[in-house]
């Protein structure tokens, strides 16, 4: 005898039996063969497999340009620290010594030549001097100029004293009748009152024939342009290292407008 049916069954459709399972009924349901479905799944896994790798790709990009700038950024650094260094080692010309809060300064002087060529007479006019640096902790800034040329012994000029001060301005003039104006050193320095009340040298700047950079060519232009004043500043260089080099140097002829 055969059981009656199920009245909450789903009758099967005519020509076909139900199935235990979904899956097996979707594939049973789908007219394709059992080779095509294996290729269709295989090519689903490849491609999902290429699309994991891509975006994997993608992301180690993304990672290394973001990791560029601070390699770039450190490769400057390095660059201006091996630049400042070359600077501290060889300093400016203008700057003699350097010490650990800068380059040491001896201060500047603003200074006027004029060559009258008929008479030969060379006019020096002192203007005035600025950012002096004193000669020891205790020293006094009570400072004065001296110009003298060599190698004229004994035709020198002083100004006056200005007393407590760094920046003074003098506003004298003194001349000089050389013999052969390009031959000769023209040796200007700045004295001030020591720790014993003793005046000791500033600073020094020389122009002339062994002058060299900008006192060199403000000679230059002196005996280019007579009989007008040529103003430039100047700075001071350490006494003693210009008296040594006035006595290694030998002195050069300058040659003189039209010869």
């Amino acid at each position: 005898m055969g059981h009656p049916p199920d009245p909450y069954s789903v009758p099967a459709p005519v020509g076909t039996s139900a199935g235990p399972g979904l899956i097996p009924d979707l594939i049973t349901r789908i007219p394709w063969s059992r080779w095509a479905l294996v290729a269709a799944t295989v090519l689903a896994g490849v491609l999902l497999v290429s699309c994991l790798l891509c975006a994997s790709c993608c992301c180690r990009r993304r990672g290394r340009h973001r990791k560029k700038p601070r390699d770039k950024k450190a490769v400057g650094l390095g660059r201006a620290c091996g630049t400042t260094t070359i600077h501290l080692v060889q300093p400016d010309v203008d700057n003699v010594e350097s010490g650990p809060g800068g380059p040491q300064q001896w201060g500047r002087l603003q200074l006027s030549l004029e060559f009258d060529f008929g008479s030969q007479e060379i006019k020096v006019g002192l203007r005035q001097a600025a950012d002096l640096r004193p000669g020891g902790p205790r020293a006094t800034a009570d400072p004065y100029a001296r110009v003298s040329l060599s190698p004229l012994s004994g035709r020198s000029h002083e100004t006056k004293v200005h007393r407590s001060t760094l920046c003074l301005v003098f506003d004298e003039t003194c001349c000089f009748h050389p013999a052969s104006p390009q031959s000769v050193d023209l040796v200007l320095a700045v004295w001030a009152r020591g720790p014993q009340f003793r005046p000791e040298p500033v600073g020094k700047v020389v122009l002339g024939a062994r002058a060299s950079g900008q006192p060199l060519q403000h000679w230059a232009d002196m005996l280019a342009h007579a009989r007008r004043p040529v103003v430039q500043w100047h700075r001071l260089q350490p006494a003693r290292e210009v008296d040594r080099a006035l006595a290694l140097q030998p002195r050069w002829r300058l040659p003189l407008p039209g010869s």
